[in-house]
């Protein structure tokens, strides 16, 4: 993932929200359901999709945090 380390700080974070809430409420659905029926290869779907959401969202929190305390990238 691409961040523009310009954007405003607040569709920074509303972005970061965005990936951990979704990673949340799968993680929530996943937690409800039963697997019986259910194919072995969904799991490393399930995850690798949980992984990204996750990943993003802390990427996103990380730049959103370094804008808020006036962090430059190095020239």
């Amino acid at each position: 993932m691409v961040i523009d380390t310009e954007a405003n700080p607040q569709d920074i974070l509303e972005a970061a929200l965005q990936r951990v809430r979704a990673a949340s409420q799968l993680l929530e659905t996943l937690h409800c359901q039963c697997f019986k029926n259910g194919d072995v290869q969904d799991i490393p779907h399930i995850t690798h999709a949980l992984y990204l959401l996750t990943q993003d969202g802390c990427d996103l929190l990380v730049v959103a945090q370094q804008q808020m305390m006036g962090w430059k990238a190095p020239a």
